[in-house]
């Protein structure tokens, strides 16, 4: 089953610009990493300086060699002074494998969001918009 991570950031405001850059850095890095699928960083509309990071991966244990990465540790140290709270991490399973590379065959297709919100996260999703609508997909492709 594949598993998304997803990563709640809060800065004060006038230090959005700088999270964003370093988390770029991440998903740079985060896209060669064996067991990446996608990505997508959004941005609260009604929670300024809140951001969310969600990211898909074949296995928990193909995020928890990201996690432990050195180069993931290095810009992780430099974004936590600009933090105003604690990071916050939760992980949930979705559908197999096979689904998860249909559903980013078929949103490079459409030209959608790689994976859609489901109705347990749509109330969450429905106040943040996305600071970089691209897909990122392991492997190099992206629109």
């Amino acid at each position: 089953m594949t598993v998304k991570i997803v990563i709640e950031r809060t800065v004060k405001t006038d230090q959005q610009d700088e999270l964003l850059l370093l988390l770029k850095q991440l998903r740079a890095h985060a896209i060669h990493q064996p067991g990446y699928i996608a990505g997508e960083t959004l941005t609260s509309v009604d929670k300024p300086g809140t951001h969310l990071v969600i990211s898909t991966w074949y296995t928990l244990k193909d995020w928890r060699a990201w996690e432990n990465n050195p180069e993931r540790r290095q810009i992780s140290a430099k974004i936590e002074p600009l933090l105003t709270m604690n990071s916050a991490f939760s992980s949930s399973t979705s559908g197999g494998r096979a689904s998860a590379v249909a559903a980013a065959g078929a949103a490079i297709a459409t030209g959608a969001a790689a994976l859609t919100p489901n109705s347990a996260s749509s109330a969450l999703t429905s106040s943040l918009r996305s600071s970089r609508p691209e897909v990122l997909i392991h492997g190099g492709i992206s629109s």
